[in-house]
């Protein structure tokens, strides 16, 4: 049982790292966004 849950842990690392990658990039486009209507405004 905890050799079967260590197995699902590690495959959901790769997944966890590309939503995080994901996530990362949408607050970098959200920011870089603010930013420009900041300069705008």
């Amino acid at each position: 049982m905890i050799r079967k849950h260590f197995a699902g842990s590690v495959a959901s690392a790769p997944a966890l790292g590309v939503s995080a990658q994901a996530f990362a990039g949408t607050v970098v486009s959200v920011s870089a966004v603010e930013t420009k209507i900041g300069e705008i405004v």
